[in-house]
């Protein structure tokens, strides 16, 4: 019986730099989201400006982050995962804020 030959495999793509990032913007957008509801929430509606100005920097987070998760499509030999991730959870934000916005004015 002859053996089996393992071979090394060698990585040659790596994770977009602009994905990674755009998913870690995604992450803290949604819990600055998270938080200004569950403040507003345990005030009773009753909030101060606190949620306010919590709200307009995940907006800006997620902004911010969906257009690096675009650009970082253009990289090339990249695995684009983590551009896909960033992408569609910021523009989730995204959404749920025009949304918000929409239903409560």
């Amino acid at each position: 019986m002859k053996k089996k030959k393992f071979y090394k495999k060698v990585r040659t793509k790596y994770d977009s730099k602009g994905g990674i990032l755009s998913s870690l913007i995604a992450v803290l957008a949604i819990c600055l989201f998270g938080a200004s509801i569950f403040y507003s929430v345990v005030k009773g509606g009753a909030a101060s400006s606190i949620v306010g100005k919590i709200s307009a920097v995940s907006l800006i987070l997620a902004l911010i982050g969906f257009v690096l998760g675009m650009v970082s499509f253009k990289e090339k030999d990249k695995f684009e995962r983590f551009s896909w991730i960033g992408s569609l959870a910021n523009g989730a934000v995204l959404v749920m804020y025009v949304c918000m916005m929409l239903i409560y004015s």
